[in-house]
């Protein structure tokens, strides 16, 4: 098993020995790495950055991060001058069949069937109707942030972006419905609108690919039918607070679910200054707060929405003040195995 940690200085990967976790490789000195993910059918490792200078980069690794190369960087056709420029990359993702699809500040979708030689940006996305009332949420601009390619059908995919909702594809992108029943926007003048919905992140649960999980602005959320419908889980037994960023869904069980919250949107810092993780063994019905291990007194760390990562019994989150804390039974207890790192944007556990 090893983790890899985006951070604002570049990413880190780590490794557990009988000793602790030992550094094995740092990659991208400086330079702010946006995002990590894993392909499981290709086994390549995807990382997003941000650039100072030169803007947003993709590197890709073939072997676990023993190297990585660099690839293009999706563009808009016609971006001489740059003012329609992609200002950083949120998400990346694959298929089965091999193509990659990637998510960028501003909102669109690209994907690329040559491994990132050559991307093409998802029209039907590009031009769908009622996109002049996305905005920016915490960010300045729109942002794809989660991009689900359903397991066995590689047709039907789910994105999430901030500021307008889920969306859905059944052709593989060519066209897009948005998918927000059942949410609630507090801070619309039509809560219940059908664009303009806040999901911070949507993960699918491998166990059940119909279930649909979702941190959002507003709360916590649950799909049983690929996100046609949404039930707002937020006023559940034994919730702390329903606010956050990061939402991960049990490998093998799709009724377990765990979130690390934060008090809430006007001051976006950990509930009572304490580090929480929330969880739900019934599929949200009711919750329990797992804290063992984790700071309890004037804890400042928040966990950004791609830096928490599980695999099988375990367990691995980031935080915004370089903290990274360790759980190897699904919670019960935590270990603080870094500290004085840059602030985290994304970790992934691959073994």
């Amino acid at each position: 098993m090893k983790a890899f940690i985006a951070s604002r200085k570049g990413l880190l990967i780590y490794k557990p020995q009988a000793s602790g976790w030992r550094l094995e490789k740092a990659f991208f000195d400086g330079v702010k790495v946006s995002y990590v993910n894993y392909d499981s059918y290709a086994k390549n490792v995807w990382v997003g950055m941000a650039h100072g200078h030169w803007g947003p980069k993709i590197h890709v690794s073939k072997n676990k991060g023993k190297t990585f190369e660099e690839v293009s960087t999706p563009k808009f056709s016609g971006d001489a001058d740059g003012k329609n420029s992609v200002r950083d990359i949120w998400a990346i993702a694959a298929d089965k069949l091999g193509r990659v699809y990637v998510g960028t500040d501003p909102a669109e979708l690209f994907y690329s069937d040559d491994l990132g030689k050559t991307w093409t940006l998802c029209e039907g996305l590009h031009k769908i109707h009622g996109k002049d009332k996305w905005f920016g949420g915490g960010a300045d601009g729109t942002c794809l942030h989660s991009i689900l390619i359903h397991p066995e059908n590689p047709d039907h995919i789910l994105i999430g972006i901030s500021v307008a909702g889920v969306l859905e594809s059944k052709d593989r992108g060519r066209t897009w419905a948005y998918r927000n029943k059942g949410m609630s926007a507090e801070f619309l003048p039509d809560p219940e609108s059908e664009i303009g919905q806040d999901p911070h992140l949507i993960e699918r649960a491998l166990s059940n690919p119909d279930v649909i999980w979702q941190q959002n602005h507003c709360g916590i959320f649950k799909s049983e039918d690929q996100a046609q419908n949404w039930k707002d889980l937020s006023k559940s037994k034994g919730l702390a607070t329903a606010f956050g960023w990061a939402i991960v869904v049990d490998e093998k069980d799709e009724k377990i679910a765990y979130t690390v919250p934060a008090l809430s949107d006007e001051t976006r810092v950990p509930w009572k200054k304490k580090l929480i993780v929330q969880k739900t063994i019934n599929g949200g019905k009711t919750w329990t707060v797992l804290s063992s291990g984790l700071p309890q007194k004037n804890c400042y760390d928040i966990v950004y929405r791609h830096a928490f990562s599980g695999s099988g019994s375990h367990l691995l989150f980031g935080t915004t003040t370089g903290n990274i804390f360790f759980s190897k039974n699904k919670g019960k207890k935590w270990q603080q195995i870094k500290d004085s790192l840059p602030p985290i944007y994304s970790v992934k556990l691959i073994d």
